[in-house]
């Protein structure tokens, strides 16, 4: 007998979707199915949406009910997909030794359209500081659903891999939106657009409050829209932030534009601009796009 001959197909067409940013929501042609689902069974689903392929039923038991005897995994993990049946119905494959929802499944999810919006500017792929029309729009969109970390908030009693696996996704998306924070800044300095671009940044921010690069480049877009103070009262805040949670003071980089910023609010000639280092010259990005800010 193939161990692999399946004993049961559902199809879940595409009215289903999957939010993940700041908890977990399953909508069923719009309407919320969260409420009803129990824990471990709205878990199950989010995990085979987000890892493509098929899995054994050993290891989702061990995924899911860790410390448990195989027997009891065996039969809350029957209970799960019976459920997922009944509320979710996606194009999920239950054969005997494995669960699966197939490639070509239409099911959204916010999860993997943040993936391929951003995965293009991960390290290696060289696009340049401006970014086409499509992409930024793209990014923007993603960057909506973002609406806290994947899954937070979600806890599983007896489930160690599975908690191990979330903080494993947060990482990941965290570090994704990050380069997407990142490079929308990058864009709009380079297009001049220093509105947009201090959004981008203060977005930056919130992902990462304790970032140098991501509060510098925020100061330095204040700055080029002509508004000092705020690039001085972002760094005050900065400053008090790096004081009570680390104890330190912000980094040499910091200090410096800090100061070339207190010269420029208080004599904004050219004089005052030429004496700032190369390094942190708000004027040098409109003739060098990559000359201070780091491409992510």
């Amino acid at each position: 007998m193939n161990p692999h001959r399946v004993v049961d197909e559902v199809k879940l067409h595409h009215e289903y979707s999957i939010y993940t940013f700041g908890g977990l929501k399953i909508l069923r042609d719009g309407v919320d199915l969260s409420a009803e689902m129990p824990a471990k069974v709205g878990a199950l689903t989010a995990y085979l949406a987000c890892e493509p392929g098929c899995h054994p039923r050993n290891d989702l038991c061990d995924l899911l009910w860790g410390g448990r005897r195989l027997t009891s995994g065996a039969t809350n993990l029957r209970v799960a997909l019976t459920t997922i049946r009944r509320l979710v119905g996606s194009t999920i494959t239950i054969a005997r030794y494995v669960v699966c929802i197939a490639p070509e499944t239409a099911l959204w999810m916010d999860a993997r359209q943040l993936q391929a919006a951003v995965a293009p500017l991960l390290p290696g792929r060289d696009s340049g500081d401006v970014l086409s029309r499509q992409a930024v729009q793209q990014i923007e969109r993603v960057l909506a659903l973002y609406r806290g970390d994947f899954l937070q908030g979600i806890a599983l009693a007896n489930a160690p891999h599975f908690e191990a696996w979330v903080k494993y996704q947060q990482a990941k998306f965290r570090t994704l939106i990050y380069r997407a924070c990142a490079a929308l800044s990058n864009h709009y300095w380079a297009v001049g657009d220093y509105g947009s671009g201090i959004e981008a940044a203060q977005r930056w921010t919130v992902i990462d409050p304790l970032d140098d690069r991501a509060q510098r480049t925020l100061m330095q877009l204040y700055a080029e829209a002509d508004r000092m103070q705020d690039a001085l009262q972002s760094y005050g805040r900065y400053q008090d932030l790096l004081r009570d949670v680390l104890q330190i003071a912000p980094s040499r980089d910091m200090q410096l534009l800090h100061r070339s910023l207190l010269r420029l609010s208080g004599s904004p000639d050219a004089a005052a601009r030429e004496a700032m280092p190369a390094s942190i010259n708000l004027g040098a990005r409109r003739q060098a796009p990559r000359h201070h800010l780091e491409t992510v």
